[in-house]
């Protein structure tokens, strides 16, 4: 599901801006995440999809894992 999402920002993005392209560089770099990476750009392009459920799950303390037909939500419990 990673490269389908990611062939869609892909194919938004076109010939992207090399600030915008160094931006998304480095909030994957501090995140480790492409979808809060994409969620912090998405105002920046023309994208037909939105990562706000995303970051709302994510927010919560729950590491969101899309496959191709269900979501599965990571959660770490102590002890």
């Amino acid at each position: 599901m990673l490269a389908f999402i990611g062939d869609e920002v892909d194919f938004a993005l076109g010939d992207v801006d090399p600030v915008i392209d160094a931006l998304m560089e480095a909030l994957y770099g501090i995140a480790g995440d492409y979808y809060l990476c994409w969620y912090v750009i998405e105002v920046m392009i023309e994208l037909p999809l939105t990562f706000a459920p995303y970051l709302s799950i994510w927010r919560n303390g729950a590491r969101p894992v899309f496959a191709e037909d269900e979501l599965v939500l990571l959660v770490e419990v102590d002890g």
